[in-house]
């Protein structure tokens, strides 16, 4: 009776849970395209972590601290996807949100940033979530003069833009935080700069906050050209994406697709994950182990063994050699 009760109570909270837990589900709710699935970050190692803040340069920018790893190849993925899907439709003005805080949008738009800069891509990353900003803090930025101060015109644009450690990467941040952020975002301001940055940009990709939170992402939808949204796996619950597809539809906002955040391998809904070994090793070449000097030379039963070999090859050829070859 004990056992019985125990998968009984497993099978109803299976039953009433609603968690998404795989692209699939995801896709029910909102039936669009999947970008790319990113997986589980692990944590970074003391000695990674110390040099990593080092650089000023969060840990959660794996994409530049360590470009080898399953996780960079994850948002090169994305990378590839999402060049792809605007190659015949012109998309270059993107902006991303998630249905609720937590998903890991900041993260996600920071790496994929910094991969389509690297792929040699000129792009200018804007904070426009003007109430929680995050890109600052991510990228080691002054965050005094941003976004906030070109919409109330005290600043040009092209002055507060500042240059990033990576090469092609252009950072508009959030400024000071208003008191008045979806009036700010509603003034006339904002489609002048995004029609501005258009012409001297590749791509320009904006960090907007969560949908269900707040109205800032239908503000800026009218004046993008799609919205990509970042799903977090086991944690965003089916309400919560019904919803969000609710205001989407609603407000005629073109979605691009969306990105299944925190993929873990225990889901198996991404097969690339079981091939962690077949990514590049990101160790220096002082962090390798030393090779056995008996692995450099060969042993002399290794070099019988290949004379051998070879022997045997030509008296093949030369057996072989007046034989015709079938037409």
């Amino acid at each position: 009776m004990g056992m019985g009760f125990v998968f009984a109570l497993a099978y109803f909270r299976e039953w009433f849970d609603s968690t998404v837990r795989t692209a699939e589900e995801v896709y029910r709710s909102i039936p669009t395209a999947l970008l790319g699935s990113v997986p589980h970050f692990r944590a970074p190692s003391p000695v990674e972590l110390q040099s990593q803040q080092a650089t000023g340069i969060s840990p959660a920018l794996w994409y530049y601290h360590r470009p080898g790893s399953a996780e960079a190849e994850a948002y090169r993925t994305v990378r590839t996807t999402l060049f792809a899907s605007t190659k015949n439709s012109g998309d270059k003005v993107l902006h991303f949100s998630s249905p609720e805080p937590g998903d890991g949008k900041s993260t996600t738009i920071s790496n994929l940033a910094i991969a389509i800069a690297q792929s040699g891509k000129k792009v200018l990353l804007i904070d426009a979530d003007l109430r929680r900003p995050t890109i600052d803090t991510l990228f080691g930025m002054r965050p005094e003069v941003g976004l906030s101060e070109v919409l109330r015109r005290d600043i040009h644009w092209e002055n507060a833009v500042q240059s990033s450690r990576i090469d092609g990467l252009s950072i508009l941040t959030s400024g000071r935080a208003p008191a008045n952020p979806a009036e700010l975002l509603s003034l006339a301001t904002l489609p002048q700069l995004l029609r501005e940055v258009r012409t001297e940009y590749d791509y320009i990709l904006i960090d907007s906050p969560p949908m269900l939170a707040v109205s800032d992402p239908c503000i800026l939808a009218p004046h993008t050209d799609g919205l990509v949204l970042v799903v977090r796996l086991q944690k965003n619950k089916r309400a919560s994406l019904d919803r969000t597809r609710a205001l989407i539809d609603t407000h005629g906002v073109h979605l691009c697709g969306f990105i299944a955040n925190d993929l873990s391998n225990e889901s198996g809904d991404d097969p690339a994950l079981n091939y962690g070994a077949y990514y590049q090793d990101s160790r220096t070449p002082a962090d390798l182990p030393a090779m056995p000097a008996a692995a450099v030379a060969p042993s002399s039963e290794s070099r019988t063994l290949s004379t051998s070999a070879a022997r045997g090859y030509e008296a093949l050829r030369d057996r072989y050699a007046n034989v015709p070859r079938r037409k």
